[in-house]
């Protein structure tokens, strides 16, 4: 077919060709360098927004122990006398060394304690050591029945710190609501560890003006930040904290198909990025990106996840003005170097002509 086009026209229909295939390269070649470069920008602005989160519950949840700290200093000055253990006593289905505070008694004493909460807006808490083992002298917290929960041994990971004599701040989970606890090693007269107290303030206020400010922060025009919690106090199953659809539930909650193995690979990585196929609302199937970073203290996984399409949306719109210019700039190309072969073969055409006449024997 190609050889029975005049010369003019294989000329044309090469040269159309040769521009066509250079400039499509170099329109690939643009397109994926920018889309990767959108991306990989994007990606930088994510994780520095993610660092900033984590950076602002850093400095919460020190606040918050430093608060757990000065309520233990607050609860030792009030105490009336030194430690000292006398004979057992019952102490709920225990018989358990007698703690005093000078006279006062620090075992089944939770008229003390509930005072103290009323003056100082803090739940108290009286140990005693028998052997290693921590149990509750005193406390406020109660059982299915209503009874105070004395007698029953610390299993949370502070007793091991107080143990050693040291003082313990950090967080813990009772009844789905976010504590600080502070707790502090009491010492008998040799200096050795004989029992502990602790206090225990709610934290579910800073929870929620943390989620508050976390939901008012942007990312990309559709993405959205969210935190997952661990099994953490008496919540044996990780939790969703904050999420648009999700807040609240349980992860065995969610739906096996589609979100849940996402948020568990997230939970078992603890940090890093994650980049997963997604169908939104409408059906429509979307690449999603998810960056996320562990807050240590907490435990938590701090994520942000947008679709892919949303970082590339400027390379996108390059694309298609490239593409644009590409074929009106091609196609003026292939007008101008066609109409000048058109003309130069032109002033040819008398020399073909007699070619063509000697050819076929007219020698006139």
């Amino acid at each position: 077919m190609f050889k029975r086009l005049s010369l003019t026209q294989r000329l044309l229909a090469g040269t159309a060709l040769a521009i066509t295939l250079a400039f499509g390269i170099l329109l690939a070649i643009t397109v994926q360098q920018s889309r990767q470069g959108a991306v990989e920008q994007a990606e930088l602005g994510m994780r520095t927004q993610l660092d900033l989160v984590v950076t602002m519950l850093d400095y919460a949840q020190e606040s918050l122990k430093t608060r757990a700290r000065d309520q233990l200093t607050l609860l030792e000055h009030e105490l009336p006398g030194k430690a000292s253990l006398g004979a057992p006593v019952a102490t709920g289905k225990r018989e358990l060394p007698r703690l005093r505070f000078g006279e006062l008694e620090g075992n089944n004493n939770p008229e003390f304690l509930e005072a103290y909460r009323k003056r100082n807006g803090v739940d108290a808490a009286f140990l005693v050591r028998e052997g290693d083992t921590f149990y509750r002298a005193s406390t406020l917290l109660k059982d299915a029945d209503g009874k105070h929960r004395v007698g029953e041994a610390i299993k949370d990971a502070y007793a091991a710190t107080l143990l050693r004599g040291e003082t313990y701040t950090g967080t813990l989970e009772r009844g789905g609501r976010l504590y600080v606890l502070g707790a502090k090693p009491v010492l008998g007269a040799d200096g050795k560890v004989i029992g502990g107290i602790t206090v225990r303030l709610d934290a579910e206020a800073n929870v929620t003006m943390l989620k508050d400010r976390l939901r008012n922060i942007a990312v990309g025009s559709s993405g959205y930040l969210y935190v997952l919690a661990p099994p953490s106090g008496d919540s044996k199953e990780s939790r969703v904290l904050m999420h648009p659809q999700h807040e609240g539930k349980r992860l065995s909650e969610l739906d096996a198909n589609t979100i849940r193995p996402v948020l568990e690979k997230q939970l078992a990585e603890r940090n890093g990025t994650h980049r997963y196929a997604w169908t939104n609302a409408s059906g429509r199937q979307l690449e999603k990106i998810a960056m996320f970073k562990e807050q240590k203290e907490l435990g938590w996984i701090v994520a942000s996840s947008t679709a892919i399409d949303e970082l590339t949306a400027a390379s996108a719109a390059l694309r298609n003005l490239l593409l644009g210019l590409s074929v009106g700039f091609g196609l003026l190309l292939c007008a101008g170097i066609g109409g000048y072969i058109w003309t130069s073969l032109r002033r040819l055409q008398p020399v073909t002509q007699g070619i063509e006449a000697l050819a076929a024997g007219d020698l006139g």
